[in-house]
């Protein structure tokens, strides 16, 4: 006996979720959901997170069982599912339902995703530093930052705060030490996180 994977995919707002429970309680399956945010318990809203009466209709999987700050990715995904999947063979299911939006998690499944290496955990922990410095420099800043300072006049003082935090600093041009080197971040000012290529 093989199992038929029935896949509902499309954008959000298009009726996904209605007649996905349709399809469940017809052929009487659990739904595996496909949208990466949803699988985030803390974002229930905004996601379109199907409610608890549509819950209560159906279960679903991947449905806020993970915390954001979990680490988890569309290749984990893939597993997590194929075991579930072969879990529902073994015990006799013919059909199995996919319901999302999130086409990189539904092709995972489907296609299979490439073996891309995971970012290895002292360049993980490296990014958290630099991003704990770059919220320090906005709350030590905030009337700089978002007083007067409002969309393309934001960079700036932002630059100028994450310089006296020591998040980032500036190179100067080899003929022309009163400037700095323009860089991605700018045109008026080059900037750059210290150590991070190399780590990269």
């Amino acid at each position: 006996m093989s199992l038929t994977l029935i896949v509902i995919t499309g954008p959000t707002g298009v009726g996904k979720t209605e007649l996905t429970l349709r399809v469940a309680e017809h052929y009487q399956v659990p739904v595996i959901n496909a949208d990466s945010r949803q699988i985030y318990r803390e974002i229930p809203i905004g996601t379109a997170a199907p409610t608890r009466e549509q819950q209560a209709r159906v279960r679903h999987y991947f449905v806020g069982s993970r915390s954001v700050s979990d680490d988890y990715s569309a290749s984990m995904y893939e597993q997590d599912v194929l075991r579930l999947l072969a879990d529902m063979e073994a015990q006799g299911q013919e059909v199995a339902l996919l319901s999302g939006g999130s086409m990189l998690y539904v092709d995972a499944v489907c296609k299979g995703i490439d073996d891309i290496p995971t970012v290895r955990d002292d360049i993980r922990s490296l990014l958290k530093q630099r991003l704990a410095t770059i919220e320090m420099a906005i709350r030590n800043h905030p009337q700089r930052l978002f007083g007067e300072t409002v969309g393309k006049h934001l960079f700036r003082p932002l630059v100028d705060a994450l310089i006296e935090q020591g998040a980032i600093h500036v190179e100067p041009y080899l003929d022309h030490p009163e400037r700095a080197r323009p860089a991605s971040l700018g045109e008026e000012r080059g900037v750059r996180s210290p150590g991070l290529d190399a780590d990269l």
